[in-house]
């Protein structure tokens, strides 16, 4: 497995992994709940992921195995953890544990003394008006996006 940065021609593939992570994956945060699951999904275009990619104050990683992607995930330069999903299929093979290292250590590159990540309110999920926005720019962060469950609060990471 290779872990690298996102470019802007990873844009659909990466978003399909994001989508059916979201999708297949997270239903313990959308319940299965279609109006909940196309508000999430909203911004999960190619366009948009591809324009993630900019390094602009943020990374965004994936992890390629065989040569297809098989997770995603994004980190700002401040150590916040914006995304770690991966592909059903790559479900319990290490990959998201392998990604979520290699956040950390690009956090730490960028000077990041601890990484986060929001813990969702699952039980506010169905009032929160999702953003269409890009969810790793500064003006998103003020709003409560729906992330996964399985996100840790915070730790210190190595520098």
């Amino acid at each position: 497995m290779i872990i690298r940065d996102a470019t802007p021609a990873d844009g659909q593939e990466a978003c399909a992994v994001l989508r059916a992570s979201i999708a297949q994956l997270c239903s313990a945060d959308h319940r299965n709940d279609a109006d909940i699951l196309s508000r999430w999904l909203a911004n999960k275009t190619s366009e948009n992921v591809a324009t993630w990619a900019d390094n602009d104050g943020r990374s965004l990683l994936v992890a390629i195995r065989d040569r297809a992607i098989v997770a995603v995930g994004g980190v700002r330069d401040s150590g916040e953890i914006t995304l770690n999903y991966v592909a059903p299929q790559a479900r319990f093979s290490g990959v998201s544990s392998a990604l979520l290292a290699a956040l950390e250590a690009r956090a730490a590159e960028r000077g990041a003394r601890r990484c986060s990540a929001p813990r969702p309110r699952i039980d506010s999920i169905s009032r929160v008006a999702m953003s269409t926005t890009d969810p790793l720019s500064a003006s998103s962060a003020r709003r409560r996006p729906i992330r996964c469950s399985r996100c840790f609060l915070s730790r210190r990471v190595r520098s």
